[in-house]
């Protein structure tokens, strides 16, 4: 694979070196590291002189030399946006210096309503200048998902980055597609567009970035919102199964729910997305796939069991012969068909979410929540 390792023998300062970093990958998604200060480059050597490892769908910088660039990045950014941005900023510096500022803090909220300006003076845009609107959306895509996804301090929990990706999406996605209408020449809005496929897409963002920070309820509620947005996209010439909708996503949160059992931001949205679905026979199935994983592994997380009281008392959600089912199965599980080792080589289990831990048996804690169940009507 190549890799591009550019040292201080590059007559090139951190702040240039990135700027090519980030022209060379626009509109991709790539992974961004923070590199430890005594990091050695591929050449064996660790040198004091700033580095930067770029290859295609990685970038790796250490601390001191991204702070160095964000130094050269702000008097680059506000001397050139003395002036109303116009079509030849796009890619300049300028625009450039706004992405360090977001790498460097995410928070930098000038940064983001910076781009916010540009994009607006380029929405209007017709005829042969159409094409920028959709060189803008893949750039801001690029960039929000790469620093999104990445495992970096504090990006992937930023409600500044989620705030911008939501405002990009519902400012930018009517133009696009009318564009589509007109010409098929939009590598964005294809000819083969789903809207399933598109929520998908933006629910595997947000849950990269839930498990790398959790958890995470910036990321969940920016899933809420775009959830409830595609669920609008209807129209006489593109109508949505809601059902299937609903039922896919469901299905593809609950496997990521099973991994992250204790996340509550996760398994809260997936009780959204069951009231938002309304009645399904579905939802049964799944509890009861819930609750076999929980009496199997013997899970105590309160995050889990809040979801399960939540969904048994939603008549909305569950109906009452299959809220009886499910306790008659949980009945007769209270005393579980599980191999338990000594009690004197037993881990306390955790039985809350913060973590502290218990002493009592996995038998007495079942019938606890059983107890608490029946009187959750």
């Amino acid at each position: 694979m190549r890799r591009n390792n550019v040292r201080s023998s590059v007559p090139l300062s951190a702040f240039e070196v990135l700027v090519k970093c980030f022209e060379e990958s626009s509109g991709q998604t790539i992974e961004i590291e923070i590199l430890p200060r005594d990091f050695k480059f591929p050449d064996g050597t660790a040198a004091p002189s700033f580095g930067v490892l770029f290859e295609p769908g990685y970038l790796g910088i250490r601390k001191d030399d991204l702070v160095q660039a964000f130094f050269k990045s702000q008097s680059t950014f506000f001397e050139g946006n003395a002036r109303a941005p116009d079509g030849t900023e796009f890619s300049n510096y300028t625009f450039t210096a706004s992405q360090i500022f977001t790498l460097f803090d995410p928070e930098f909220i000038t940064a983001a309503n910076y781009r916010k300006r540009c994009i607006l003076n380029f929405r209007f845009a017709d005829g042969q200048d159409s094409w920028k609107i959709e060189k803008i959306a893949k750039t801001e895509f690029g960039i929000l998902n790469s620093l999104l996804t990445s495992d970096l301090p504090r990006h992937n929990k930023s409600p500044t980055l989620w705030y911008h990706r939501r405002w990009i999406i519902a400012t930018l996605w009517p133009r696009i597609f009318k564009l589509h209408s007109q010409s098929h020449r939009s590598s964005i809005a294809q000819p083969d567009f789903k809207w399933p496929d598109f929520l998908k897409t933006e629910l595997k963002v947000v849950c990269t970035a839930g498990r790398l920070h959790s958890p995470n309820y910036y990321a969940y509620n920016y899933a809420r919102w775009i959830y409830g947005f595609v669920k609008g996209r209807t129209s006489s010439e593109d109508p949505l199964d809601l059902d299937d909708l609903a039922s896919s996503s469901s299905k593809y949160i609950l496997d990521q729910c099973l991994q992250r059992p204790t996340d509550v931001s996760i398994w809260s949205f997936l009780l959204f997305l069951f009231r938002a679905q309304g009645y399904a026979p579905s939802h049964a199935t799944v509890l009861k796939q819930v609750l076999d994983r929980v009496l199997h592994l013997q899970w105590r997380h309160e995050t889990i069991w809040l979801f399960v009281r939540a969904v048994m008392a939603d008549v909305e959600v569950i109906k009452p012969p299959e809220r009886s089912k499910i306790m008659d199965d949980l009945r007769s599980n209270e005393t579980p068909q599980v191999d338990t080792p000594p009690a004197d080589d037993v881990t306390p289990a955790v039985s809350n979410m913060s973590g502290k831990p218990t002493n009592v048996s996995y038998e007495e804690f079942l019938s606890q929540q059983l107890r608490i169940l029946d009187h959750t009507k």
